[in-house]
């Protein structure tokens, strides 16, 4: 045994440790960005955009530079 014993107290203190370590585990891996968060997934859908973004403007670069060497 380890100090709690088998009273109702000490079932108490151990569902209590349990919890607390469980809520300490998922604190600490929602800080870290293991657990996606509302604004980690309107991050996610910004890089999104900013991407397609990217994407449409280098289309419009090689569709400018295929006309240039067309008419070269």
């Amino acid at each position: 045994m380890y100090g709690t014993g088998f009273s109702i107290w000490g079932v108490i203190l151990n569902l209590l440790l349990i919890l607390l370590v469980v809520g300490a585990v998922v604190v600490l891996l929602t800080r870290s960005g293991a657990i996606n968060s509302e604004s980690q997934k309107t991050a996610d859908l910004e890089r999104l955009n900013r991407l397609e973004n990217e994407v449409r403007d280098t289309k419009k670069m090689v569709e400018e530079i295929r006309d240039k060497l067309d008419e070269i």
